[in-house]
């Protein structure tokens, strides 16, 4: 597999599990009554047949001499993989506690309302996410192969188009802003005979979850590789404080400028993996990392 073909096999995978996503989904609307077990089922289901058909496919085909066989399990290995899983667990749980929690919070201080406001506010700038994070997230095995090999080369380029990916994000968020009155009107308002029921989500909401979204984004393309890389340590210690700083951080925000101040609330706390992250990489992808730039 060359280097170009790494994040293409995963996208087209993903791409099939969101086709028999929406398939599964509009036949059961077709099909039976409403149940959000079903829909559950489906877009939980949907991807995971599309990975073990192609996993048995692939490797029984055109990757048959990487086929994976028990003989070849180096148990010697399972305490290193042990700790790494147990790593991944730490930053997995300080993502949920930070973006789980958000509308918790907005209806805790505001009220019910704003949640619906933040949920569709989200929903419309979270589409350059969701796209980014199909492509982006091939990279992940991409670059553990990579880095094994010591394709310094192509990691470097990869990222200087990761980087390329991003600045066209920020231009389709501030299209998006500026959009954001009509496209609310004509995704939701328009519909609502009761102009008391419409929705009003004000142009600060909308930002502050445009730069949410931009931080996650930012967040994404910078992790995900070091991820693969496997040199989570500076990571883990970031998400621990992460989780610390979050609650108090978003309560006092929320007090004194609403929901806006909420959703900002994980952006500054983000800052210092902002700006750390891509550094790491950096000295990852080009050999010069020592210290824990290297753990």
């Amino acid at each position: 597999m060359t280097a170009d073909q790494r994040p293409a096999i995963g996208s087209f995978l993903d791409m099939l599990g969101q086709l028999l996503t929406f398939a599964g989904i509009f036949i059961l609307s077709k099909t039976v009554p409403p149940s959000l077990i079903s829909l559950g089922l489906v877009t939980g289901l949907a991807p995971v047949i599309v990975f073990i058909i192609a996993t048995f496919v692939l490797f029984n085909t055109r990757y048959k001499h990487w086929k994976p066989a028990f003989k070849s399990i180096d148990f010697k290995v399972a305490g290193s993989m042990v700790n790494l899983g147990f790593k991944f667990f730490i930053t997995g749980c300080a993502f949920l506690v930070v973006t789980q929690t958000l509308p918790i919070l907005i209806q805790r201080i505001t009220n019910p309302v704003e949640v619906t406001n933040f949920n569709t506010a989200f929903r419309l700038f979270s589409l350059t996410f969701n796209v980014i994070g199909i492509i982006i997230m091939p990279y992940w095995s991409s670059f553990t192969d990579a880095y094994t090999q010591k394709d310094f080369a192509w990691m470097k380029q990869s990222f200087t188009h990761l980087r390329k990916l991003f600045m066209y994000s920020i231009v389709v968020q501030l299209i998006l802003l500026l959009l954001s009155p009509l496209i609310y009107y004509l995704w939701i308002n328009s519909w609502i005979k009761d102009a008391a029921n419409n929705l009003d989500i004000s142009f600060w909401l909308s930002l502050a979850v445009s730069v949410y979204v931009c931080a996650l984004t930012w967040l994404n393309i910078c992790i995900y590789p070091i991820n693969g890389i496997g040199k989570i340590k500076l990571q883990v210690y970031s998400s621990i404080m992460e989780m610390a700083l979050f609650i108090p951080l978003a309560l006092w925000m929320g007090h004194r400028w609403g929901t806006p101040g909420i959703v900002m609330a994980p952006v500054i706390i983000y800052i210092p993996r902002m700006i750390w992250a891509p550094i790491q990489l950096k000295k990852l992808i080009t050999g010069t990392s020592r210290g824990i730039w290297n753990k």
